[in-house]
């Protein structure tokens, strides 16, 4: 403000000081051939103008480029707003089961960093779904290249576009890659495992049973059943006892609540006729584990176990036992695979009147075959089959 009021006085005052002093003086100026002669005040007058048309020139541009700016910020909206507009409804088509809807909608939503990858890993998923592997891996590389920190996140889903094409070795081989890299990360070894099962290869998922434990990628239930089936498949191929009970040295070292397993080789042992080694395992069982989940493996196995019955009988002294069905259900079974069909139906009418299934039917039934009981026989199978 100060500067504009400084070129004013200095303006007024070229024009003021001729006329004062009765001189107007003169400005000569030569361009080439061309002379002009002006009189000082026309000259300030002149150069005013000239200077009040630059500054208008100045405003001019600047309103230019700001309505530039307006136009632009106007058509970024516009692509904005319709971004939203594709990945809403892309998402709905997904939910919705229109995958190749979806895909389109979504490949199309490139117009901001984050909002881009989000698109290309749903569109990458609406792929999954379609089996387009072509389109799949193209949205996931361009996903990777806006963002390289969605890696593991395309690493997944490319693993899981070879699930859905039932390649499952090469699923395998994708995650396996970074499964050192993310040794804590439940998702990659739930995944990995999944997958191992898929193969039947339980070798490998063997292998990986301490990072899934590490990593709790499963709930106690579902990691139980897991590692049934990895001893299942191991116990299917044993046929020797000497390598069954090393296998199980090694198992019982570790074996903390997890009567399954604890069932698994007792019936195994009790298979290759080795009755001593079974009754040792579920002895040890019922001291240090769970005495339902026990006699639940015990009903498992039918073979008659004398330690095991007199285990059981001493139990069974216990008021609280009279009703419990597992356990009822349990010395039952010893007593069936003892042939004592007599006490084996007294205890079998106990379960049934607490709580009995089929195949407590099927077995009085079968106590009762033994006696030559036809009539009631069928009763009782056919109650089983209702």
């Amino acid at each position: 403000m100060k500067l504009v009021c400084l070129c004013i006085i200095f303006c007024v005052a070229m024009v003021v000081a001729p006329s004062l002093v009765d001189n107007q003086g003169y400005v000569f100026i030569s361009l080439g051939n061309y002379t002009v002669e002006l009189s000082v005040i026309v000259a300030i007058g002149i150069i005013i103008l000239t200077f009040l048309l630059f500054l208008l020139l100045c405003q001019l541009i600047k309103w230019f480029f700001s309505c530039k700016n307006v136009f632009r910020l106007f058509f970024a909206r516009r692509r904005e707003a319709t971004a939203r507009e594709n990945l809403y409804l892309g998402v709905l088509a997904l939910l919705e089961q229109r995958y190749s809807e979806a895909h389109k909608l979504l490949i199309q939503n490139t117009h901001s960093k984050h909002r881009s990858v989000a698109s290309y890993i749903i569109a990458a998923q609406a792929a999954i779904q379609t089996k387009s592997e072509k389109d799949c891996i193209k949205a996931l590389d361009k996903a990777l290249k806006i963002e390289p920190r969605a890696r593991l996140a395309c690493i997944l889903l490319h693993s899981d576009l070879y699930v859905a094409l039932n390649d499952y070795e090469k699923a395998a081989e994708i995650i396996e890659q970074v499964s050192t890299e993310y040794q804590n990360n439940a998702v990659i070894f739930r995944k990995l495992a999944n997958i191992y099962v898929k193969l039947n290869d339980y070798k490998r998922l063997r292998e990986i049973i301490p990072n899934i434990k590490s990593c709790k990628a499963f709930s106690f239930d579902d990691f139980m059943k897991l590692q049934v089936s990895v001893y299942e498949n191991e116990l299917r191929n044993i046929t020797d006892q000497n390598e069954l009970c090393g296998v199980w040295s090694q198992v019982s070292r570790n074996l903390k609540k997890q009567s399954q397993i604890l069932g698994l080789f007792a019936r195994k042992f009790a298979e290759l006729g080795d009755v001593s080694s079974s009754e040792k395992i579920f002895l040890e069982g019922l001291r240090k584990l769970d005495e339902n989940t026990v006699c639940l493996e015990i009903v498992k196995c039918n073979v008659f176990m004398p330690k095991i019955l007199e285990k059981l009988e001493d139990l069974s002294v216990d008021p609280k036992k009279d009703n419990n069905p597992i356990f009822i259900r349990a010395l039952a079974n010893q007593y069936y695979a003892r042939k004592d069909y007599k006490l084996a139906l007294e205890y079998l009418r106990k379960v049934v009147a607490i709580d009995g299934i089929s195949d407590d039917f099927i077995k009085i039934a079968s106590c009762y075959e033994s006696g030559s009981l036809c009539d009631k026989s069928n009763f009782s199978l056919s109650k089983s089959s209702v």
